[in-house]
């Protein structure tokens, strides 16, 4: 994870917890995480392990023992302080106890299985609980405003932005996969004209397969709808709303067109439709299926 970005992260979890952190909390020395001098960085080690094990303790205490009434962003934000406080302690351990054994080994004598502990917080703990991070990261995001949450999606690069490709059935035509893969992204990204133009080409490449005409493959979905609600399983009332959104496409500024106007669409609406999208895909493959 980019330090620069979770020195941020840190910085906007403390502010919204900041009626709930005692006064001088982070400030005092924890004695027993001070590292010896000749350890390299041994400043920078100490002092992350003392936050982790101060963030961690008390993330853990507001998310699990606190009865103070807190909103949902105050909880969320309690889920992640304990997580990155764990993961802190985990880099900053791994850091050096792989610096110790580097020096043993150098000096040929016995590193007393620090080389071990560094190997099973790099390949155990650290990937562990940096998944643990983001998937709290991931609730927490939601709470923010899209200018927020913005500096924190990096994080969450190496992940999916929501995990539901896996749950559409195994023959779904690839194409479609990749534009859910993409209208997903797009809404953790606060691109919420990027969520309608997906959802759009969504419906309409769902619409191609379930007609499966040659003549049609070059055809927009306006021109052959009328062929698709014929072919179609779904309700009129559910194929009035996709073409509503078809439609909406093509006027929503930075959805269908270039336009120096701003979108219109907002987050609720995006959520809103990102899940219609997903669950609309799902029933048509069924009842088609069937």
């Amino acid at each position: 994870m980019d330090w620069w970005i979770v020195k941020q992260l840190r910085a906007m979890l403390l502010e919204d917890l900041r009626e709930f952190i005692p006064d001088g909390y982070f400030d005092g020395e924890v004695e027993q995480f001070k590292l010896n001098d000749g350890i390299e960085n041994s400043k920078h080690f100490s002092s992350e392990l003392a936050w982790g094990y101060l963030a961690g303790t008390l993330g853990k205490k507001l998310f699990f023992d606190t009865t103070t009434c807190m909103s949902a962003r105050q909880v969320s934000a309690c889920e992640v302080l304990m997580n990155l406080g764990m993961l802190a302690g985990a880099e900053a351990a791994h850091g050096a106890t792989e610096q110790l054994s580097k020096k043993a080994k150098k000096l040929g004598i016995s590193d007393r299985n620090a080389g071990n502990v560094a190997e099973q917080l790099q390949n155990d703990a650290i990937p562990t609980l940096s998944d643990n991070v983001e998937g709290a990261l991931e609730q927490y995001v939601k709470y923010l405003q899209p200018n927020e949450a913005k500096p924190f999606l990096s994080l969450l690069s190496a992940r999916p932005a929501i995990a539901i490709t896996d749950i559409l059935a195994d023959d779904e035509h690839p194409n479609i996969r990749i534009l859910l893969d993409r209208m997903t992204r797009s809404l953790y990204a606060c691109d919420y004209s990027a969520v309608l133009h997906s959802s759009a080409s969504i419906f309409e490449t769902l619409a191609k397969d379930i007609v499966g005409l040659d003549s049609i493959k070059n055809q927009t979905l306006s021109a052959f709808f009328d062929r698709y609600r014929k072919d179609s399983s779904l309700p009129n009332e559910i194929l009035d709303y996709i073409f509503s959104i078809y439609k909406r496409r093509n006027n929503e500024p930075l959805a269908g067109h270039g336009s120096t106007n701003t979108p219109s669409i907002i987050q609720s609406e995006a959520v809103i439709l990102a899940e219609l999208t997903i669950a609309l895909v799902k029933i048509e493959r069924q009842l088609h299926n069937l």
